[in-house]
């Protein structure tokens, strides 16, 4: 091996190291970062939002592919609830972005992101109960309406996510 690729093969070793520190320090500050907002309670940890998206959207996410596929939920419900919901659950996408972005920068206050959390947790069990459904082969009359009920409590509550989020 000659001097100068000796050279060359040490700096592109160096630089792969360099990227390595940097993207694990990235993801550290990222899952441990704290803010000073001022709260009563002393400053809050950042919430990173690949955390948030696997505690409390599994299932929603679950769905939104499901409904893109138009595959366990086409033909037991109708075209337009099957819309609203897929509706719903890109609302709630972008609802989640802004609010951890927001508490991460002071604008959203504990409480509210509490509150916030909540009403993700209950859209999550909400999701649960769709999927049951959707993973039937055939709906009863009774559970296709109790299906829409579902899906109907689904988009109330994803038009709800924002309420109090100050």
């Amino acid at each position: 091996m000659t001097k100068n690729t000796k050279m060359v093969w040490l700096a592109g070793m160096g630089l792969i190291l360099i990227v390595v520190v940097l993207v694990f320090m990235r993801d550290w500050r990222l899952t441990n970062g704290m803010a000073a907002c001022g709260d009563l309670e002393g400053p809050r940890p950042a919430i990173d939002l690949r955390r948030f998206e696997t505690d409390y959207t599994g299932y929603s996410v679950s769905l939104e592919a499901e409904i893109t596929a138009k595959g366990k939920l086409a033909g037991k419900i109708e075209p337009a609830a099957l819309q609203k919901l897929s509706e719903s659950i890109q609302t709630g996408q972008e609802f989640r972005k802004s609010l951890v972005a927001g508490f991460n920068a002071c604008a959203v206050t504990r409480p509210a992101y509490q509150a916030a959390v909540l009403r993700f947790q209950s859209l999550d069990g909400l999701a649960r109960q769709i999927d049951t459904f959707a993973r039937k082969t055939s709906l009863s009359q009774d559970e296709r309406n109790t299906l829409i009920m579902l899906v109907e409590q689904y988009s109330n509550l994803a038009k709800r996510l924002g309420d109090g989020a100050k």
